[in-house]
């Protein structure tokens, strides 16, 4: 009985020292952390300022021995997630999986946390596959860029589904590479049509030229005799189907599509009519003729 008690003792004492072993090992391990440094860019050259950035972090596993591991041969354990830009995590030894998304764009990278490293940090920058469009808006060839005024709609090309729509030239947009559509529509009057492509880590400059050209109707050298009926000016498109009627006593321009046009003025009992070709950028005046003043 005494032996048989001695026995159990023994079996005892080596259980604790091992659990003892296991334990201290274990300390030793977990006390190993590394600082990971994530951060998000649109191009490479560019800084982290993807607010919008959606991380995953994931522990894994690789479940084909010897082999390096891909995302097809490993177990995934999900650690936790968050948003922003930049992001540093403490982590300890182990491998793992870094996920962020960013609008439709997604990517991927797999790291380890290993003791032996050189350096006690890890810097992962994430560059998605997507390229800047800036916007703007001219008149003609003109060097002026238009700042207000132009609503623009961008849709992709093979879906033909609208990605956003904006009236800000200030801004830069980043979309998925491939080729879209843009319609700019310029004070409500002239609708623009354009192609393009999105190149991934580049901004994309595109310019929407506008032909339009002005109209101004000066009616100064009759101020004096408008009395209470004002003179009526009528501007018809040869083409495009433009018609508008004006009654003021005030001058007024207008944008107008760079057409062919024809000028109806009646004041009073006379009519004067004139057609007249407008070219992008073009500024022309017209002023009530001298035989229906005199």
């Amino acid at each position: 009985m005494k032996k048989h008690n001695s026995f159990i003792a023994r079996i005892f004492i080596l259980f604790i020292a091992m659990f003892v072993v296991v334990q201290s090992s274990q300390a030793a391990i977990s006390k190993y952390r590394m600082r990971v440094n994530l951060s998000a860019h649109i191009i490479d050259s560019s800084i982290a300022n993807l607010k919008e950035t959606n991380w995953t972090l994931y522990k894994t596993t690789v479940i084909s021995g010897g082999d390096d591991a891909t995302q097809n041969n490993m177990i995934s354990t999900k650690i936790q997630s968050f948003t922003g830009a930049i992001k540093s995590l403490t982590l300890p030894v182990g491998q793992y999986v870094i996920k962020a998304k960013y609008g439709d764009a997604v990517s991927a990278k797999i790291f380890k946390v290993e003791e032996t490293a050189a350096q006690n940090f890890l810097n992962l920058k994430v560059v998605f596959n997507l390229g800047g469009l800036q916007l703007s808006s001219s008149i003609g060839a003109s060097q002026s860029i238009i700042e207000d005024g132009v609503n623009y709609i961008i849709r992709n090309l093979e879906t033909s589904k609208i990605v956003f729509e904006t009236d800000d030239v200030t801004r830069v947009f980043y979309l998925n590479e491939g080729e879209y559509n843009v319609t700019a529509k310029f004070q409500d009057i002239v609708v623009t049509d354009a192609k393009f492509k999105i190149l991934a880590n580049n901004i994309n400059n595109v310019n929407i030229q506008h032909k339009v050209g002005q109209v101004n109707l000066n009616i100064d050298n009759i101020q004096a005799n408008i009395s209470d009926i004002p003179p009526t000016w009528r501007i018809i498109g040869q083409k495009n189907g433009f018609n508008q009627e004006i009654n003021t006593t005030e001058n007024e321009s207008l944008l107008l599509l760079a057409d062919d046009y024809k000028l109806l003025i009646e004041w009073q009992n006379y009519t004067y009519e004139q057609e007249f070709s407008l070219k992008p950028a073009q500024i022309i005046e017209f002023k009530i003729p001298k035989q229906l003043v005199d």
